[in-house]
């Protein structure tokens, strides 16, 4: 965990440096990113085991039987294959470049789009989207793909939206769910939030709740699960606050009422990111689903903090919401996340040597 409390450390130091030169930091920022992850042990992330396996075996199998014999995200794999050819199976070369894919894309969405590039590179590792980044190498793929769709989404341009998310579902098909981001995208037309519609869309997740999980199952080929009420339930509350605190501010401290349509875009992304986090204890792999959703949060809470009416609701809301956020990150997601414990690649040799002369 130390590596990414400097790198928050980093994150704070780089703002004073920096100044107001936005481009700049998140320039930097992004580079921070890549470097933790490219830098990564091969066992850092908990499903890296399949990952890396598969991947050494690619060079052997032709891309026919993958586009023809694999059954789901070929394109992912022959994308992996083709950087085995080129780099003779170089784990540390594969992982890099899925680390520069996922960087660079973070670091322009959130340059386009964040009214505060430092809280918004710091959400990242509360909210878990940046260690989800490390362990799931399909997914995290697809998600850099769709930062860029959101960009092109709030600019109103849904069809390169819609475009962008087909050619991220050919890395993981998971990726189509954000198609439904169209829903709240129509539902923002209005600049202001109406409660019914939030009142409307909770329900509806609530009644069709058996149904939707039936169906998280045939698209997962998932035979049957387990309830489990107490499972995902400090991320629920943690998300519930966020977006019941988002309502109540818009409501009553936002300064702007001429707010641009993304703002409202992003506020039912993470309704929707609420809801499929209550499915998460009854399907775990609808946590796949809701951070797709979650994605606009690091922009979100950034604006929210940066147009309330008074300076000394700003501040608070800043220091109070990083303290509860940094607090969340050191003793929950920080130590749940499947990256825990850190370590740089060059150390592992040294580790598993360690290891050895201890077990004999």
């Amino acid at each position: 965990m130390t590596i990414f409390i400097i790198y928050i450390i980093l994150l704070l130091i780089m703002k004073e440096i920096i100044g107001k030169d936005k481009k700049k930091y998140c320039i930097c920022a992004s580079l921070g990113l890549f470097f933790i992850s490219a830098c990564r042990a091969e066992t850092v992330g908990v499903d890296m085991d399949n990952y890396i396996s598969t991947y050494l075996s690619l060079k052997y199998i032709p891309y026919e039987k993958i586009l023809f014999g694999f059954e789901k995200d070929q394109i992912f794999y022959c994308f992996s294959k083709l950087i085995a050819d080129i780099s003779n199976s170089n784990t540390y070369i594969y992982l890099s470049i899925i680390a520069a894919i996922f960087a660079l894309s973070t670091g322009y969405f959130i340059y386009k789009n964040s009214a505060n590039p430092s809280i918004s590179f710091f959400l990242l590792l509360p909210l878990e989207i940046f260690y989800f980044s490390m362990t799931g190498l399909r997914q995290a793929v697809a998600i850099s793909f769709i930062f860029i769709g959101y960009s092109e989404l709030f600019k109103g341009k849904f069809i390169k939206f819609i475009g962008i998310v087909l050619l991220a579902s050919l890395f993981h098909r998971s990726a189509l769910v954000c198609l439904l981001i169209l829903v709240p995208y129509i539902l923002a037309k209005e600049k202001r939030i109406r409660l019914y519609k939030i009142l409307i869309v909770v329900a509806i997740g609530l009644l069709a709740r058996n149904q939707i999980i039936d169906f998280g199952m045939k698209v997962f080929g998932t035979e049957g699960y387990e309830i489990n009420a107490g499972g995902g339930m400090t991320t629920l509350i943690m998300y519930s606050f966020i977006f019941i605190l988002v309502i109540f501010l818009d409501y009553g401290e936002l300064s702007i009422r001429n707010n641009p349509k993304s703002y409202y875009v992003e506020i039912y992304c993470l309704l929707f990111t609420v809801i499929t986090q209550s499915y998460v204890p009854y399907l775990t792999e609808f946590f796949r689903i809701r951070i797709y959703f979650l994605l606009p949060t690091v922009v979100l809470l950034p604006y929210v903090m940066e147009n309330l009416k008074l300076k000394t609701s700003r501040n608070v809301l800043k220091v109070g919401l990083c303290s509860a956020f940094f607090l969340m990150f050191i003793f929950f997601t920080g130590k749940s996340s499947g990256i825990y414990p850190y370590s740089f690649f060059w150390g592992v040799g040294k580790y598993e040597y360690k290891a050895k002369i201890e077990f004999n």
